[in-house]
């Protein structure tokens, strides 16, 4: 009887010497591949980003057509970097309160006309006391002008007026008891938030327009969101900002960028290893609103011919900084679409 050999002359496997080889040539060739994907995967990111902001702000432009009443959107200031946003809410203003009673009124025991304050108290059953802050808007016997409320303490209410002046007629120094409206700002509604993509954010240092050049908290403690509110004729009504309202004219330009570019703290430097800045890096968008119509567009940073790197930003004659050249081109971007 033949036994068969002892050495099959087809070899069934690879020896670990080669076996090391391979592994060795995969993981070079990831080392080298991750870092060129890796600005289009940020790319992606942002333009998935700027996306989804669009189709929030469209959303809450066309609620606010079909309800009748002033719906926005809500920018959360991150509890680590309070200059960036991840996460987005739809707003609403809370209806005028006037009081728990039909007899409600505010009683003005006195006012000083030179620092626009007043000593106000109102009926005992009177929610007012967890309801007002400062910002909110004061409209005295149903009429047309507006306080807006500055600080509050205790029964001391400073005010600011759109008019920068009392009421004509007032008399400050008697006490008179009226009936109010006090206009609150807008809270978040019980739409879905929306979480930008992972690395995205909005850039608050960026963002705003030529009145109101940035978004900065008002203070390293400050977290009140900032918010755009839109009209039931879907335009643009007010940008809150440091707790107050401001009506805007102007382009509003909200800054989608990546979080590697923000800085470490409030108000510090770029943090980025190459040391740009959001507005600098050219794979980063503006959303850009257009505060008449509440349209809303996106555009790139920087026009063609500006180098790679983002640093070489031309600056007008008219002595623009960077940033405002940037917000020029995408404004002028903007006008090219015809406002889509």
């Amino acid at each position: 009887m033949r036994v068969a050999g002892r050495h099959n002359p087809m070899r069934q496997g690879v020896t670990l010497v080669e076996l090391l080889v391979v592994i060795s040539i995969l993981l070079v060739l990831t080392a080298v591949a991750v870092p060129m994907m890796q600005p289009s995967l940020e790319g992606r990111r942002t333009r998935e980003a700027a996306r989804a902001i669009h189709v929030y702000f469209t959303s809450a432009r066309i609620r606010a057509m079909e309800t009748g009443r002033p719906v926005g959107v809500m920018f959360d200031r991150l509890p680590e970097q309070a200059e960036a946003c991840r996460v987005l809410r739809q707003a609403e203003v809370p209806p005028p309160y006037a009081g728990d009673f039909a007899n409600s009124r505010i009683h003005i025991e006195s006012a000083n006309v030179g620092t626009m304050s007043a000593t106000v108290s109102f009926p005992t059953g009177d929610a007012v006391g967890g309801m007002i802050q400062p910002g909110d808007l004061l409209r005295l016997n149903y009429q047309g002008h507006f306080w807006r409320i500055e600080s509050i303490n205790g029964g001391t209410w400073k005010f600011s007026s759109e008019t920068a002046a009392f009421p004509p007629g007032f008399d400050s120094s008697v006490s008179i008891d009226l009936p109010f409206q006090i206009f609150r700002q807008p809270v978040p509604s019980a739409a879905a938030p929306l979480q930008l993509p992972a690395g995205a954010v909005i850039d608050l240092v960026a963002s705003g327009t030529d009145s109101l050049p940035n978004l900065p908290p008002a203070g390293a403690a400050d977290r009140t969101p900032v918010v755009v509110m839109f009209s039931p004729t879907g335009s643009v009504d007010r940008v809150y900002y440091g707790g107050l309202g401001f009506r805007v004219t102007e382009p509003i330009f909200l800054l989608v960028g990546k979080w590697g570019r923000m800085p470490l703290a409030v108000g510090g430097g770029a943090s980025a290893e190459d040391g740009l800045l959001n507005y600098q890096d050219i794979t980063n968008l503006w959303v850009a609103l257009t505060p008449q119509t509440g349209l809303v567009t996106v555009a790139q940073p920087f026009a063609n011919g500006v180098s790679p790197s983002g640093i070489s930003i031309p600056v007008d004659q008219g002595g623009m900084t960077a940033l405002q050249w940037c917000r020029k081109r995408a404004r002028e971007a903007q006008v090219s679409m015809g406002g889509r």
